[in-house]
Order: structure tokens, then sequence, then C-alpha cells
């Protein structure tokens, strides 16, 4: 893999044609939608961004299933599944945007895969499946974020940083106009969306909330807008420009 960003923090991004990968320089607590170690997690030394294979249900994945395929992948990178989180997505890793924000010992990095073409929707649209015995939709477009911020941030921190992202990756869909393909209306994500919001346990710096109103809000918010809408328009082209040409809208 190919060392693509480092942090002033230490944290270093690698990326290959499948996988972006963050390491950290110590272990990191987490909250996530992941299937690998999902929910509020501790003791992280890395996540990842993963291009699945195109199959049409989870049982054609390697290993039989979402869970299994992320520690397979994991495995494949040189980590220990315990101590690691990814996500999946059809976005190409060479399309990938990062952004990243300081104020004064804080800093805020957001990593997105970005692409809403084929499947995005907005929160209320008619449902495209019903999930029973494991099977799913094949991942046709979906925003992940990988968000990193040095400070020590509470369990319910990051559950609220989770929401201030969502937020942010809304108001990026908005102000491009961005529709739904399953609607009227204009999307506010895909349904397959994922995201990991990485804190630092160990910092002395110890903040307790992650909303709109707070500084540590604003930097999550401006790093994640300013990332999806490049990550949009490097995976599909979606930008102001394409989104005035009458021809596309068509």
């Amino acid at each position: 893999m190919k060392l693509i960003y480092r942090t002033d923090s230490g944290q270093t991004v690698w990326r290959d044609q499948t996988t972006l990968l963050i390491k950290f320089p110590t272990r990191r607590s987490i909250a996530t939608t992941s299937a690998l170690n999902g929910g509020v997690r501790e003791n992280i030394e890395a996540v990842f961004n993963h291009t699945v294979p195109q199959v049409s249900k989870s049982e054609d994945l390697p290993g039989g299933s979402v869970p299994e395929y992320l520690r397979l992948v994991a495995l494949g990178l040189g980590l220990k599944p315990e101590n690691c989180s990814g996500l999946l997505t059809a976005a190409q890793m060479e399309n990938a945007a990062w952004e990243t924000l300081t104020f004064r010992q804080l800093e805020v990095q957001a990593v997105v895969t970005a692409g809403i073409d084929i499947n995005g929707g907005r929160a209320a649209d008619p449902a495209a499946y019903y999930e029973e015995a494991g099977c799913f939709q094949p991942l046709g477009g979906t925003i992940n974020i990988l968000l990193a911020v040095n400070a020590n941030l509470p369990p319910e921190t990051r559950l609220k940083s989770i929401i201030t992202a969502t937020e942010a990756k809304c108001a990026a869909l908005q102000e491009l106009l961005a529709p739904s393909q399953y609607s009227s209306g204009l999307a506010t994500g895909s349904g397959t969306d994922g995201i990991i919001v990485v804190a630092d346990p160990a910092s002395s710096l110890v903040l307790t909330d992650a909303g709109q109103h707070s500084k540590l809000g604003e930097l999550i918010g401006c790093t994640v807008k300013t990332a999806v809408k490049k990550a949009l328009a490097r995976e599909t082209g979606l930008t102001p420009a394409r989104q005035m040409n009458i021809l596309a809208q068509m």
C-alpha cells in the first residue's frame, strides 16, 4: 500500500486499488455502523474502507457473510480483526477525498468515498428491499465517512458526532441538489451509507459536545461536507456545474 497522508497527530492514511487504511500511533476508541466491531468499541489500532466485489447477496462474498468478509479483509491487511473496523462500498478508492481542519490543539480529519447516482435516496422514501435470512441488495452507491478526532470523546460524544457528520453529509447533498432515485425529493444519502468516528482516549483534551454549536461540531461539519463534495465530484462527476446542465438533469 502507498502512504498518501500523515497528520500532525501521527496517524497515517494508506491506499491501494481496493482499500483505504488509516493507522493510528496509539489505540483509539470508536463509534461505528460497521459489521466488524460495530457500535461503541475501544482498543482500535486501524480503520479501513474497502471496495466490495459485485455480488447479489452476502452469501456470495468470500467468507459467506459481511462480518466474515470484513474479517478476511482485515487479515489480508495484516491487521488483528479484534482491533480494527472497516466499511464496504462500491466506490473506487482512487476517488477518495479527505479534509483536515485544526483549531488550537484540536484536529479533525474526514476521509470520504461517495457515490449516489444509482441508489441515492431521501429519508422516508419507499423502501428498496426487506432484509430476510441475510439477503441484501447490491451496493450500487454509498457514502462512507471515516472521521478521526485527536481528542478524547466519551461514547455519547462519539454518537453525537455521527449525528453532526450525517447532517453535514445531507447539507452537501442539498447544496448539490442531488436527486433521490426513489422519489421526487432531494437525496439525503444512500441506503448503504456507513461511518466510523475515531477518538483518542489518551488525549488530555476531553470534549463532551459534538453538536453544531460547539467548535468540534463546526470542524466535523466543515470537513465532512467538503470531503463529501470532493468525493462525489471524483467518483461520478456530481458537481454544481453538472447540476446546472439541463441535459444532465434529464
